[in-house]
């Protein structure tokens, strides 16, 4: 029962356990720390663990309501992603309600950006955008969790448009600091995506004011009240059936600042057993002008529809100082 009393009768819980054991190397690219080697870190597999809540209610005339909570699931009771995040449950994924009918779909929460899935999720052939090696996702903006998300109907068959609106928690809320700006992290987002047969493509942007630009790593340049920092993403992929290829890109800028990156990679299927493999590039311009190349290789072997094994091997190297960071995974994943 949600507290403004609709009642959803429709509820289902599903998700995905995904556990890894990780060896890892890095001389430099994000910290000199030597060979480390860990079990449950969800930035060393193809996924999060998560579950997943949601439900729906006809509501009549067309219109439907809904909802979705996801949050992830620390499995080493600890989420790698933030140094105070302990316990079972970690960030939300996604954690909205909404509406839907002639007019669309409207969600209002935690949701994710048009610049993610437009642009990266949909051509990450490992699925591992998290993952050291896939470097475009490094710049993406995952969610938006304070936001306004607008599908629109399909009025072209494979047409796809979406609009986020996010307002992030300033400063000046979060501290009550009443000369802090209460615009910084408020962001607009836009996608737009096309299916056909066996291609896909994607084209998104997003505008992000008074926010500090970083390459994953390093600041690239600092929160500005003049430079909101802007990002425009692309993607396309093409399935030929022995094999699935894409290629993808951002660019976000800040100011005379900027970050570039650009990457492909394949899919090739042999039965049971799924053979991927991706390259990316990113280069900074600003405080930090280094540039990076990553690959994936990936091997995933399915005992079932729902139950696989993978090995995922990635290597991110620093081009202008020469530091190599390398991570290569053995995990198993269950969906439910």
């Amino acid at each position: 029962m949600l507290s403004f009393g609709v009642t959803f009768a429709d509820v289902s819980i599903t998700g995905s356990i995904n556990q890894t054991y990780s060896a890892s190397r890095d001389n430099g690219v994000v910290a000199n720390i030597g060979s480390v080697n860990a079990f449950g870190d969800r930035n060393t597999a193809t996924g999060d663990s998560y579950l997943t809540f949601s439900g729906s209610e006809d509501l009549g005339d067309g219109i439907k309501a809904s909802f979705k909570v996801e949050p992830r699931v620390n499995i080493s009771g600890k989420d790698a992603s933030s140094s105070d995040q302990k316990g079972l449950f970690g960030a939300n994924r996604e954690a909205w309600i909404g509406l839907s009918g002639a007019f669309g779909t409207v969600h209002l929460g935690n949701n994710y950006t048009p610049l993610f899935l437009r642009s990266v999720a949909a051509y990450d052939v490992n699925g591992s955008a998290n993952a050291a090696g896939y470097l475009v996702s490094n710049i993406t903006t995952f969610n938006a969790t304070n936001s306004i998300d607008y599908t629109a109907p399909t009025f072209v068959d494979g047409l796809g448009i979406q609009l986020n609106k996010n307002t992030g928690r300033s400063t000046a809320i979060a501290t009550k600091d009443a000369s802090a700006d209460t615009s910084a992290g408020d962001s607009m987002g836009w996608g737009i995506s096309y299916k056909a047969g066996a291609l896909s493509a994607g084209l998104a942007g997003e505008t992000t004011k008074n926010t500090a630009l970083i390459d994953g790593v390093q600041l690239v340049a600092a929160p500005s009240k003049s430079d909101s920092i802007k990002k425009t993403g692309y993607g396309a992929s093409y399935n030929f059936g022995v094999a699935k290829v894409s290629v993808n890109g951002l660019k976000a800028t800040s100011g005379s600042s900027n970050i570039n990156t650009f990457g492909y990679g394949a899919s090739v299927p042999f039965g049971a057993v799924t053979l991927n493999a991706s390259y990316s590039t990113l280069k900074d311009k600003g405080l930090s002008n280094d540039s990076f190349t990553g690959y994936q290789i990936g091997t995933n072997y399915a005992f079932s529809k729902r139950t696989s094994v993978y090995l995922l091997i990635n290597n991110v190297q620093n081009t202008t100082d020469k530091t190599t960071l390398t991570i290569n995974s053995l995990g198993v994943v269950h969906n439910f």
